[in-house]
């Protein structure tokens, strides 16, 4: 398990240590062995109504595509396997996860002349039942997010391996909105009114409800994430001058871009407190 992961209810932490994987109390109390460590694990995150935590299970690599997607009851127990492989997303009722098929179960990409079955779906996680999203092809339709009504997904479609088009999805109708092109990240605003999106030629943010995108700023940014009112972002932000990474933020309103952190090392990732 690469990281930590919050129960959703926010009253305990579940880790991988030495020798298996540990859930406990966020002050270190009440520590309990889930399930033993015989293969690779990652946390892919707790369902929103906690019931499970969803993990990558490796096969033989910790490579993303070369691991099952297995669901362990938030108690413990025996694995549940779900016959899906990569990363997916929790829905926010968490009865559904939506994930990626390239149409292969062990090639983590579609063949080249397309294939009828890939795409995005989702699996309900107590019946087992699938239900197609999309059709991508030859590309890969990837990084699937919920939006908090659970009406709608953004994804990115891949085409090049390297980055891709970004998308909203209306899961009722199947109907497609296309947002950006040469995406390499993007991420949804608290409050679902807005997109934020990073490409080589920087942050870019647009309200659902209007045609304009605004260019935030021409940084080169990664590890997106909205602060909870929405109203800036932070990112790791590629200093040219000292060849460094650091954490900046950008206001959506005014796009005024402040540096929050100048270390020697390179910031790769940030979080905002909840408050």
């Amino acid at each position: 398990m690469q990281s930590v992961e919050w129960r959703a209810d926010g009253t305990r932490l579940a880790y991988l240590g030495w020798e298996t994987l540990f859930d406990l109390k966020p002050d270190g109390t009440d520590r309990r062995a889930l399930l033993p460590v015989n293969k690779y694990f990652s946390a892919q995150g707790w369902s929103p109504d906690g019931r499970y935590l969803a993990l990558s299970v490796g096969r033989g690599n910790m490579h993303t595509w070369g691991a099952s997607v297995a669901l362990l009851p938030r108690d413990g127990g025996d694995l549940k396997y779900l016959d899906i492989l990569g990363q997916a997303a929790w829905s926010p009722d968490g009865r559904q996860l939506a994930y990626t098929d390239t149409g292969s179960f062990y090639d983590p990409f579609p063949p080249t002349e397309g294939s009828a079955a890939a795409g995005l779906y989702a699996i309900d996680v107590d019946t087992g039942h699938r239900t197609r999203l999309t059709h991508s092809g030859s590309a890969r339709d990837i990084d699937p997010e919920w939006f908090p009504d659970g009406r709608r997904l953004a994804f990115l479609r891949d085409r090049a391996q390297i980055d891709g088009d970004l998308y909203l999805l209306a899961v009722d109708d199947g109907r497609l909105v296309r947002y950006a092109t040469g995406v390499k990240e993007f991420a949804i605003s608290p409050n679902a009114a807005r997109l934020a999106w990073a490409t080589e030629r920087g942050l870019f943010a647009v309200s659902l409800d209007a045609s304009s995108t605004r260019l935030l700023t021409s940084q080169d940014a990664q590890a997106l994430t909205w602060s909870p009112d929405g109203t800036q972002i932070a990112y790791s932000g590629w200093d040219s001058t000292r060849r460094e990474r650091d954490i900046y933020t950008v206001a959506i309103q005014g796009r005024r871009v402040q540096r929050v952190t100048m270390t020697a090392a390179d910031e790769m990732a940030v979080t905002w407190r909840p408050n």
